[in-house]
């Protein structure tokens, strides 16, 4: 990878700045109002599953913390992959007019909202307190997830930015297509809830590994199993292979697209 090097790197990092301050700064809330959508779902989901519908899960006696755990690397993927799909026609005039490593635009929104979930995750760690049950030593794999979980997003923001070039109506699909995929991820529902006969189809789903690791790292103070971080792993390294071929090879011809 020639392209990413010492100017690529301080490149990036005056993106990730800009993005960060167009994100953060001049508005008196900040912060927090990024933070108020993933709350006003936690709260409608607690209130309907637990509230209502009286759900129990096994991973933790509260549903707003099970809830929260899963939606963590939900948003921070759903929302990197939304973003990083349309940046190259956004930034047309850049890429068209500017010699950059346009790979740069892709990693710039998905560190951005990498670094949001890094909030939420404070966040999240503050209400397992509250609640009377800190992470333990466990929790600190998290991290190590966490690469691998910008890896992952990283390939599907090369794949989908590049097919979004050429086909306009990826945006709106893709839209389409995460809603679903939300639903037939648990993360507002536990995994033991799925039925045995279609356990098997629900484990191809990537982010079935990720959220289970994330609750045994976060809710259940335990390492998460060998076969989960395997898998993910091996997602993770296959999207980014194949995304990162397809953008690089298409790259050049962006400018006659936009």
């Amino acid at each position: 990878m020639k392209w990413l090097n010492a100017k690529s790197l301080r490149l990036l990092f005056v993106f990730v700045s800009q993005e960060l301050r167009g994100r953060y700064v001049g508005s008196t809330m900040g912060i927090f109002w990024n933070l108020i959508n993933p709350l006003v779902m936690i709260s409608l989901y607690t209130l309907v599953f637990q509230v209502f519908l009286k759900m129990q899960t096994p991973d933790h006696p509260s549903y707003a913390a099970f809830i929260f755990c899963g939606l963590l690397p939900w948003m921070a993927i759903s929302e990197s992959l939304m973003r990083s799909t349309t940046t190259i026609l956004e930034n047309a005039n850049l890429v068209k007019k500017v010699v950059f490593p346009t790979e740069i635009l892709i990693l710039n929104i998905v560190i951005s909202s990498f670094i949001h979930e890094l909030i939420g995750l404070v966040l999240f760690i503050i209400l397992l307190l509250i609640l009377g049950t800190p992470p333990g030593l466990a929790s600190f794999l998290i991290l190590f997830v966490f690469i691998i979980q910008i890896i992952f997003s990283i390939g599907l923001g090369f794949f989908f930015s590049t097919l979004n070039v050429y086909i306009r109506d990826v945006t709106p699909l893709l839209q389409a297509f995460l809603t679903l995929w939300f639903f037939l991820t648990p993360i507002v529902y536990p995994m033991d809830k799925i039925p045995a006969e279609y356990a098997t189809y629900c484990r191809l789903n990537p982010l079935y590994s990720l959220i289970k690791m994330y609750r045994s790292l976060l809710l259940k103070n335990q390492v998460m199993q060998l076969q989960d971080l395997l898998i993910f792993s091996a997602y993770a390294l296959g999207m980014f292979l194949i995304g990162l071929k397809y953008f690089q090879s298409n790259k050049l011809e962006f400018s006659d697209y936009i």
